[in-house]
Formats: structure tokens, C-alpha cells, sequence
């Protein structure tokens, strides 16, 4: 469990984020509660703020927007490279992990390899890759814009809007 987790996400000086189970926002003179209780948070600097625990918000610099998710867990970790191209690794309530890709309009899961056990973080690469990490050192290495890849025959690559989500254990020998 994360429930301990802490992280901090900063736009300015003057606009910085802190989620401690409950999401907390410091303006340069005052700390002040905002939304939902929340252990992944990351923005796009100042605003959209995305912040999540058992469900999804965004504040967009005057309020929060929830978003529904259709699955129940919940989720570690956010990161994107842009409002509409953020990605968030859930741990679901029956043990899977999952990816989830926000588009600025809704998120959505994404298919990963089965099997995939609890991740706990996401990194988006400005690059286009994205990285999630999880359970028994678990690395998944998934898309990258604008590049056409073949479908691996093996259980552990999926296709992912024409490019392949790869899962990697720490030991395992290979480029990422």
C-alpha cells in the first residue's frame, strides 16, 4: 500500500502541489486543502493539475472536474508530456495493473500484457515512451508517437495504437 506516499508537483514557486493522502496546494503565502484525498499527482504547468487516489480530478486553475473511471482501484501514479497525453498506472482492485491514457476528454485503459501484476508509477518520455513500473519489478515500456511497430507473437507485448507495450522484469537482460 502507498497510503504513506507523499509527492510534490510544482508549477512556480508560488504554485506548488504536495499530496499527502489528502491533495494540498501552496500559493506563496497559504496552504489550503483542494479536492479529493489523492497519492499521484502531476501537472502541466500552472494548470491543468491532475490528482488521483480511488478516482480522478483535474483542476483547471478556478475548480475541480472529476472524471469517471470505469474500473476500481487505485492509482499510484501520474505523468504526462502534454494536457492531453497523460498516463496513470492504477493497481485494480482484483490485483491487475493497468495503464490508463487520458486524451483531454475522458480515460480510457489501455491494453497491456495479461498477467500484468500492480504498478505503482508512470513516467512519460518526451520522446514518446512511456514507462510504468510496478509489482516484482515489474517495467512495462509502451508507446512512442508516431512509430509503426510489429506485434510481438509472445504473451508479453500487446499492441497499443500501432506500437507494442513490452514487459520487462528487473534481471532480465535487454535494451528498454
Amino acid at each position: 500500500s502507498n497510503s504513506n506516499r507523499c509527492q510534490v508537483w510544482a508549477a512556480s514557486p508560488t504554485d506548488v502541489w504536495l499530496s499527502t493522502g489528502k491533495t494540498l496546494r501552496y500559493d506563496g503565502n497559504t496552504v489550503s486543502e483542494v479536492g479529493a484525498a489523492s497519492i499521484g499527482l502531476w501537472g502541466i504547468a500552472p494548470n491543468p493539475v491532475f490528482m488521483a487516489y480511488n478516482s480522478m480530478e483535474r483542476w483547471n486553475g478556478t475548480g475541480l472536474q472529476a472524471f469517471p473511471l470505469g474500473l476500481s482501484g487505485m492509482i499510484h501514479g501520474l505523468h504526462g508530456t502534454a494536457a492531453n497525453r497523460v498516463f496513470a498506472a492504477l493497481e485494480k482492485s482484483n490485483g491487475d495493473g493497468a495503464v490508463l491514457f487520458f486524451d483531454s476528454i475522458g480515460w480510457t485503459q489501455e491494453p497491456i500484457p495479461a498477467g500484468t501484476g500492480n504498478l505503482f508509477d508512470t513516467y512519460a518520455a518526451p520522446t514518446g515512451e512511456v514507462f510504468a513500473v510496478g509489482k516484482a519489478g515489474t517495467i512495462l515500456k509502451g508507446p512512442r508517437a508516431a512509430r509503426h511497430a510489429t506485434v510481438d507473437s509472445g504473451a508479453s507485448a500487446v499492441q497499443w495504437r500501432s506500437v507494442v507495450w513490452r514487459q520487462f522484469r528487473t534481471g532480465e537482460r535487454g535494451a528498454l
